[in-house]
């Protein structure tokens, strides 16, 4: 009988040994859990490989031009947009990147620094790249100035699209006038997204066909007005 009891003692011991390893094994530490880490949506958003997956596409009688210089922020690429005419509507010209998906529902963060050569304002949107060509309220109109500035557009998807983009409209307001844009990003899953202060809820859509400057790529669009 000692023997039997002293037996059970020992495997007792062992066994409330293990319980406080069994309970940290099962408490992982909050440095082991996984968080999601934002994603980058847009393609050559630096503009190290030129003008690759940008389009600068123009309407009416508006016309511009772009190219890749090393004027940006600290002499990092940059994206220079020049009016040379400004055709009948401000949204005649616009530079854009297509082929995204977008989410109904999930929260975006676009960040990008910009610059003219006189002051103005400019509108960025997340629209569809297809017929309806509609954002609906994905929009907010940005002041520009001739120093350069890093500004942030948060939305949250308005529609679930496998072909929505990025663009910059409002550009064809005075001929001669140039735009600088670098360091361009799109993330889903940003850490906070902070309330809109302003934003354009109404689009009006044109005829017209918009004409691609961009020679590496051949189509037409109908050009969506996002707030005047």
């Amino acid at each position: 009988m000692p023997h039997k009891l002293s037996t059970l003692i020992r495997r007792f011991a062992i066994l409330m040994a293990a319980v406080p390893c069994l309970c940290l094994a099962q408490a992982p530490s909050p440095t082991s859990r996984v968080s999601v880490k934002p994603k980058e949506m847009l393609t050559n958003g630096s503009f190290a490989a030129g003008t690759q997956k940008w389009t600068l596409e123009e309407a009416g009688s508006a016309k511009g031009t772009m190219e890749v210089t090393k004027e940006g922020p600290k002499g990092i690429s940059s994206l220079k947009v020049k009016i040379l005419a400004k055709g009948e509507q401000s949204w005649q010209v616009q530079l854009h990147q297509g082929g995204l998906k977008i989410e109904k529902g999930r929260p975006y963060r676009l960040t990008y620094w910009v610059k003219a050569d006189r002051p103005g304002l400019i509108t960025v949107n997340c629209m569809q790249n297809h017929e309806p060509w509609e954002h609906h309220g994905a929009a907010m109109e940005t002041a520009v100035t001739t120093t350069w500035k890093q500004m942030t557009f948060n939305f949250s998807g308005p529609w679930k699209d496998a072909n929505a983009r990025v663009t910059f409209t409002n550009l064809a307001t005075t001929p001669g006038q140039t735009y600088r844009f670098s360091n361009i990003s799109l993330q889903s899953n940003p850490p906070k997204v902070p309330t809109l202060k302003k934003a354009i809820t109404q689009s009006t859509v044109n005829p017209g066909g918009l004409r691609v400057v961009n020679p590496t790529k051949t189509q037409t669009a109908i050009a969506v007005r996002a707030g005047r």
